[in-house]
C-alpha cells in the first residue's frame, strides 16, 4: 500500500518533465515513447489495445488508467518511481485513443473487459 500511496502523490504533485532515462521520440521530440516501452494486444473480439509499461518490469504490476486528452505515454512520470519501488507500471490507451481501435457503441462496462482480458494475458 506504501508503494501505490507514494506513487500517487509523485504523479500528483509531478510536473516536472519526463525522466531522462526514457528515450524521447516523436514529431517534436518530446514524447517518451518507444519499441521498449509500448506494446499491443489482440483482444477477444480482435480490436487493438495499446499499453506501455514502464517501471520495474519485473516488478508488482499496477494498472494506470490516464484521463481525456491523454494516452499511454502519460504513465512515463511513473517510470522512476516504480524503478525505486519494484512496481510495474501498466498504462493502456482508452479505446480510439493512441494505439488502442475504437470502440464504437461501448458501454461504461465494456473497458474493464478490455482491461481484464489484458491482466490474464500479462
Amino acid at each position: 500500500m506504501d508503494t501505490i500511496r507514494a506513487l500517487f502523490y509523485y504523479f500528483i504533485s509531478s510536473l516536472a518533465p519526463a525522466p531522462t532515462s526514457i528515450t524521447l521520440r516523436g514529431p517534436t521530440g518530446r514524447y517518451p515513447t518507444g519499441e521498449d516501452h509500448d506494446y499491443t494486444f489482440t483482444l477477444p473480439d480482435g480490436r487493438t489495445l495499446g499499453y506501455a509499461q514502464y517501471g520495474d518490469l519485473s516488478g508488482k504490476p499496477i494498472f494506470y488508467f490516464h484521463g481525456l486528452p491523454s494516452c499511454r505515454i502519460e504513465g512515463v512520470y511513473l517510470h522512476e518511481m516504480g524503478l525505486k519501488h519494484g512496481a510495474r507500471i501498466i498504462a493502456l490507451d482508452r479505446p480510439g485513443l493512441g494505439l488502442s481501435s475504437p470502440h464504437p457503441g461501448r458501454k461504461l462496462l465494456d473497458y474493464p473487459k478490455d482491461v481484464e482480458a489484458l491482466a490474464g494475458e500479462l
